[in-house]
């Protein structure tokens, strides 16, 4: 049987599979004004059906997978390249009937009304709930039939909201909570303490509040700390100037190229990459600046910024700002262009620009986590380098041990550092290794690692076993949890 599938709230159809395959994800289906056809087959062994589009078969993907979360994709036969993945591509298809719940208060405001599809063998409902409130009354029973049923549920107030939004001096999210007052009660709001932010302006015995409604509160933190991401937020509906954000490409046409704008740290290009279970480090975060009438967007974790844009290159942070223009897609997405007339655009691994437009952008909000910068100097008595100093960006409160290269000429002196705890990193700051000339040595010039490695603690204790932390050897950081 061949058919077409439309969506009955968004009035979309699945449409034709993805020309472009995502490796280990097959080809993603997008949901369309344009139908595809559907071929739906009965399987009699499993009772259960399968749908075929292009001669691939439909299949769904996990919302934690590292791609296309929630997605439907589709690939074709068992053992191909492109085989279905382990979801499966059985599918039921079950009769259904709309039920509509129109959700009011006692006092006849409206709260919300929502639509959903039951089985039509199904007798009872489960009535939304909505913090604060209880439902007034029983829960109504569905009529026997396939036509679709609307019910209203009438809600009392039982308890206030209190919203508490914890945000930086900069309007970044740091943390949310949500109180619930007995309706008549009073409460006293208390700033909570967080780690490695300082609290502005906010009186220490706290707001009392009698709310006689739902009620938002904001309070302010602030900190010298880079922002990386704790977990991704909302969609941006506009940019804000020194608002701090996530960028996306989403590169619908081939999913292989979308992923978040990062920069990397050793050579400063934009990357394309994935979070790590929704957090990232601070090479992932940008800040937009309003400049005239066109945007620019700063790269707080290299202090350089996003530069013009060249046809078909790579692109990397520059001292010298681009000049954007962004406009928001009907979608909710974004189309940012540059004063030169290229567009963002992106390759697989990284950014790029384009004279024509394809490449739909996406600004997240994000919660924050706090990071610090170390710098570690190799310097010998008079302070002159003996080796190439080094940068690292680690999450606040890590645990930091050196390790100090053996250095050809050159013996271990001393390790000393601006920061009074390295056990705990709560602040930016230097590290420096000094060494000094071996017995009979001339020279420092040219003076090379020898390939080993000593590490000391800053009293100067060689210490046989490397601890939890960050580990500097040769060049080379290794993060260990």
């Amino acid at each position: 049987m061949t058919l077409q599938l439309r969506n009955v709230t968004t009035q979309r159809f699945v449409g034709q599979p993805e020309t472009q395959k995502v490796e280990r994800f097959g080809f993603p289906v997008l949901m369309s004004k344009t139908p595809a056809k559907i071929t739906l087959t009965y399987a009699p062994k499993t009772k259960d059906f399968t749908l075929a589009s292009n001669g691939k078969f439909l299949f769904p993907i996990s919302t934690s997978a590292q791609q296309l979360q929630g997605r439907v994709s589709s690939g074709s036969g068992v053992g191909g390249d492109n085989a279905v993945r382990p979801q499966g591509t059985g599918w039921e298809i079950v009769p259904a009937r709309a039920v509509t719940y129109r959700c009011v208060t006692t006092d006849g405001k409206d709260l919300q009304t929502i639509t959903e599809y039951l089985p039509t063998d199904a007798t009872q409902v489960t009535v939304p709930q909505f913090k604060g409130y209880k439902v007034k009354g029983d829960a109504p029973r569905l009529q026997q039939g396939n036509e679709a049923q609307t019910f209203t549920i009438v809600y009392k107030k039982s308890k206030h909201l209190v919203f508490l939004d914890a945000i930086n001096d900069d309007g970044t999210l740091l943390a949310q909570d949500t109180i619930a007052v007995p309706v008549g009660e009073s409460v006293v709001i208390r700033a909570p303490k967080i780690d490695f932010f300082s609290l502005k302006e906010f009186p220490e015995e706290g707001i009392k509040l009698t709310p006689t409604d739902d009620v938002h509160r904001t309070i302010v933190y602030t900190t010298s700390a880079l922002l990386g991401v704790k977990a991704v937020g909302t969609p941006l509906k506009e940019l804000k100037d020194g608002q701090q954000v996530l960028i996306y490409d989403f590169s619908p046409k081939d999913p292989n190229r979308a992923g978040f704008r990062n920069v990397s740290a050793t050579s400063g290009r934009v990357l394309q990459g994935g979070l790590n279970n929704g957090e990232a480090s601070p090479q992932f975060v940008w800040k937009v600046q309003k400049k005239g009438s066109h945007w620019q967007f700063f790269h707080p974790a290299t202090t350089l910024f996003m530069p013009m844009l060249k046809e078909s290159q790579e692109v990397f942070v520059a001292k010298e700002a681009g000049q954007f223009s962004a406009s928001r897609n009907a979608d909710g997405t974004w189309k940012v262009q540059g004063t030169n007339g290229q567009f963002w655009d992106g390759v697989v691994g990284g950014m790029t620009g384009w004279h024509t437009y394809g490449h739909p952008y996406q600004f997240y909000t994000f919660v924050a986590a706090p990071y610090f910068r170390l710098t570690v100097r190799y310097v010998d008595t008079e302070g002159k380098s003996v080796l190439p100093s080094e940068q690292s960006i680690v999450p606040a409160g890590s645990e930091v041990t050196v390790v100090a290269p053996d250095i050809k000429d050159f013996k271990w002196k001393e390790t000393s550092s601006t920061l009074s705890n390295l056990k705990r990193i709560d602040a930016h700051g230097d590290i420096t290794v000094v060494y000094e000339k071996a017995t009979g040595i001339g020279s420092v010039t040219g003076a090379k690692s020898s390939g080993h490695a000593s590490t000391y603690d800053l009293q100067g204790r060689r210490v046989g076993k490397a601890h939890h932390g960050l580990f500097i050897v040769n060049g080379k950081k290794l993060l260990k949890p």
